[in-house]
């Protein structure tokens, strides 16, 4: 059973025979439907069926005697927020025909990793020439397990401001240090040096939560999973059609990289408001787009 499955609301979903029986619903009536003939020995063919809103299951086989044959499947959240970064890269993955995107994001200084969802398009773009690695559209999503809804920081307007200034002046430092600017690297340097002593001051005091307003770590082992906190911006939710659990959805900003995440209700604790913040673990997912 994939671990994300009750994210989008199969939490009683457990047993071999029960997720047989879940892709067989996917098969019978898929939503899409993507057959691949590429320069690869195998014919790849997926079959994708929804829900509830914007969250489904895609089946992903091979085309074996005239016949698609399962090889895996994996749960998803349709991200609808898609944005240009500032360029990506992508590795094969070892265990199946799927791959995992890297993007370079300034605003943060991390190296943001997601699991492609749409792995068939991106075989085919990429044969044929039709992605552009520095300006393909990207929308991210994420699946959780665990979440806790958080209050937020009390700013003003002042604040605001110069948190916006301060942003914009550390992406510039960190767009200068990728070229080798040894001033650039100095500046980051104090800089990080200088929020170590006010957080290390202020702990002892002070809950970390009213410190740090948001967050985005490596969780784990797997590259693509992170433990968030982040900015609500919006949130709806919507009903699984088959066991009828409510699935939360919600828009949430990370210092400028916007998630659509997807939670079940069991799983999360608090009301989610806009203004309010997610605390809790993430898979991401990121949908390729032509540019």
């Amino acid at each position: 059973m994939h671990s994300f499955l009750r994210a989008i609301g199969f939490s009683e979903y457990k047993t071999k025979a029960q997720i047989v029986e879940l892709l067989n619903k996917v098969a019978e009536n898929p939503d899409n439907q993507t057959a691949l003939v590429s320069s690869e020995p195998d014919t790849y063919v997926e079959l994708t069926h929804y829900f509830g809103k914007d969250i489904g299951i895609t089946w992903h086989g091979t085309i074996y005697e005239g016949e698609p044959e399962y090889d895996y499947y994996f749960p998803f959240y349709f991200g609808r927020h898609t944005y240009l970064r500032e360029g990506f890269s992508v590795e094969k993955r070892l265990a199946n025909h799927s791959f995992t995107g890297v993007i370079e994001d300034l605003r943060s200084g991390v190296s943001v990793i997601f699991y492609i969802m749409n792995a068939l398009d991106y075989v085919e773009w990429n044969e044929n020439g039709q992605i552009n690695y520095k300006r393909t559209p990207i929308a991210l999503s994420a699946l959780s397990t665990n979440g806790t809804i958080l209050l937020p920081i009390s700013k003003n307007e002042r604040d605001l401001q110069r948190e916006h200034e301060e942003m914009k002046e550390r992406t510039k430092l960190l767009a200068a240090a990728r070229n080798g600017d040894e001033r650039a690297m100095e500046s980051l340097t104090f800089q990080d040096m200088d929020v170590y002593t006010k957080i290390s001051r202020r702990i002892a005091k002070e809950d970390i939560f009213s410190i740090v307003s948001s967050s985005f770590m490596p969780y784990g082992l797997e590259c693509d999973r992170y433990s968030i906190v982040a900015e609500i911006l919006d949130v709806e939710s919507t009903i699984n059609t088959v066991t009828g659990e409510k699935v939360w959805l919600m828009m949430v900003d990370y210092n400028g990289i916007i998630l659509d995440l997807a939670i079940n209700d069991l799983d999360l604790t608090g009301e989610p408001e806009a203004g309010r913040r997610f605390k809790g673990s993430i898979w991401l997912l990121g949908r390729l787009d032509k540019e």
